[in-house]
């Protein structure tokens, strides 16, 4: 056996485990995901794609779950990229008093009373009338 044959049988195995170890690396860089849990005393506040849910972490008892209604996508679907990287999806809970402030990829920000899940419509119609101002 020639000196040549002997590296190409050597380097063979090296890429192919090069190229195996770069693959979950590479699957894990295109994923979305949830915001972190928000949890305030025993209440712990989660979401995944549009819905919201509150749960006691004593009980594990889901309270309440709200649906979030936002446009699917970021603007025009790029049929380039794939498509959950153009998902209009939550990224952030703040919690202010009994407001849960849910905020999407798109900047829009929705009140919720986090007792109940319930959408706060007077403090948004506030927050419009404020931007006319």
């Amino acid at each position: 056996m020639r000196l040549r044959d002997m590296q190409k049988i050597f380097q063979a195995p090296i890429l192919l485990l090069f190229l195996l170890t770069l693959l979950p690396v590479s699957s894990v860089l295109g994923k979305i995901g949830d915001p972190r849990p928000l949890t305030v005393g025993h209440l712990r506040y989660e979401s995944h794609r549009h819905t919201v849910w509150a749960t006691d972490v004593r009980t594990k008892k889901v309270l309440w779950k709200t649906g979030i209604p936002m446009s699917y996508y970021r603007g025009e679907v790029d049929h380039r990229l794939e498509r959950d990287v153009q998902w209009n999806i939550i990224t952030s809970f703040k919690l202010k008093g009994k407001i849960l402030f849910v905020t999407n990829s798109k900047g829009e920000t929705f009140k919720l009373d986090s007792v109940t899940g319930k959408f706060l419509k007077k403090a948004v119609e506030e927050d419009k009338k404020q931007e006319l101002k």
